[in-house]
């Protein structure tokens, strides 16, 4: 119990050192203050509850923590600083989804390992799935993307839906989410039929048929939890 105890603690800790410097960075650039005055305006940034300084000063004693708690945030400090800082959020949206799967790729690894302890390694299996995770991520993650349209499109970000259209977009998603699925479910050896193939028949239809604001909200809850079953 108190081992299992302890790797819960240093999992919560890694959780919220990563999840609190994400979303201090994400949020504290010109850019995303725009943007989020368009989608997000509760936010503290434009919402003026903190200013731009403060948030920078929060960030780097956040960064500063992480780094002193454990060397594989690194990983993810260097996809948030290309992500947010270096502004590759508004690249081309390949660029942007593949840094947002090296981003959540870390975190879940270093969540990982933060429950195991310092004796804790990884193999070559544990790799395997990490690749596969960043894949899954780039090619499917653009369905956030749909709930973001306006303020993206302010923004100038060259995101899936703007690039080629909301309906080419919806179907290409729809297909790749469906494709890793079935591709999951079939390496884990659980034959067609599983939790996952059924939340992504779901998310495919809800792209193809749901497509209001508030419908793609959801949708991206629902991949959360299809996410969450791989």
């Amino acid at each position: 119990w108190l081992d299992m105890l302890r790797g819960l603690s240093l999992s919560f800790v890694w959780v919220a050192i990563v999840a609190l410097g994400f979303s201090i960075s994400n949020q504290r650039q010109p850019v995303s203050i725009l943007e989020d005055s368009l989608n997000k305006p509760w936010r503290s940034l434009p919402s003026q509850r903190i200013t731009r300084s403060q948030a920078d000063i929060l960030f780097l004693a956040v960064a500063a923590l992480g780094i002193v708690f454990s060397y594989l945030i690194g990983g993810l400090l260097l996809a948030s600083y290309q992500y947010n800082d270096r502004g590759r959020a508004q690249d081309y949206h390949a660029i942007r989804d593949a840094l947002n799967a090296i981003g959540m790729t870390s975190w879940l690894f270093g969540c990982i390992e933060a429950a195991g302890g310092p004796e804790f390694r990884f193999h070559n299996a544990d790799l395997a799935a990490g690749i596969i995770l960043i894949a899954t991520i780039t090619t499917t993650i653009a369905i956030q993307d749909f709930r973001d349209f306006d303020g993206d499109r302010e923004c100038g970000r060259a995101t899936l839906p703007i690039v080629i259209g909301h309906l080419a977009a919806r179907v290409l998603l729809a297909i790749s989410i469906m494709s890793w699925s079935f591709g999951v479910t079939i390496l884990k050896g659980s034959g067609l039929v599983s939790i996952l193939t059924g939340l992504g028949l779901l998310i495919a239809m809800r792209l193809l048929f749901l497509r209001s604001q508030s419908s793609d909200k959801f949708t991206m809850e629902v991949w959360y939890g299809w996410f969450a079953t791989l």
